[in-house]
């Protein structure tokens, strides 16, 4: 069931999430490659064997151990992202989108209701059912007094008039 969002951390928390889905439902459409998302961890698993070999030797070593540091932090990440598949984590951006739907409280309960048997129906889920259940519960959020720029942005060359017989861009009419 639906949270009461009237009060401002729940109404944050809901949109903070609701953002994350519209920013990862974009990269989507966009067909933006999907990185999983790293453990702040993993940046500090190649900075720590340099730093080690930094402060004993303080030598010519030293660039070599950035070296060694850099392959072990590769071996690292290379072996992570296979425990990620094996934890569950997210590997698409429909998984990354499903995730964040599994905690997000809806500000239109009947429209994610219609997401959910959407998706059931079609065994996955899918832009088009994302983009239909983001506009209504943009239009939610509206009434619940947030404000979202629209999910498309507005065209405006289809408001352009075009002299009529002109040929095209440096063709002229005989």
């Amino acid at each position: 069931m639906i949270r009461n969002t009237s009060a401002p951390d729940e109404k944050e928390g809901a949109l903070a999430t609701l953002l994350e889905i519209r920013s990862a439902y974009r990269a989507w459409v966009q067909g933006n490659e999907f990185t999983p998302p790293t453990s702040p961890h993993s940046i500090f698993a190649g900075i720590i064997p340099v730093a080690i070999a930094w402060l004993i030797t303080r030598e010519a070593v030293f660039l070599m151990a950035i070296l060694l540091g850099l392959v072990l932090w590769g071996v690292w990440a290379y072996s992570a992202r296979g425990r990620s598949r094996s934890r569950g984590r997210p590997e698409t951006w429909a998984s990354l989108i499903d995730n964040l739907l599994m905690t997000y409280q809806p500000f239109s309960p009947d429209a994610f209701r219609q997401l959910q048997e959407t998706t059931r129906q079609q065994g996955k889920l899918t832009p088009d059912s994302l983009e239909r259940w983001l506009i209504q519960e943009q239009g939610a959020a509206g009434m619940a007094g947030i404000n979202l720029a629209p999910l498309t942005p507005e065209l405006r060359f289809t408001d352009r008039s075009i002299a009529p017989g002109n040929g095209g861009a440096g063709r002229q009419e005989p």
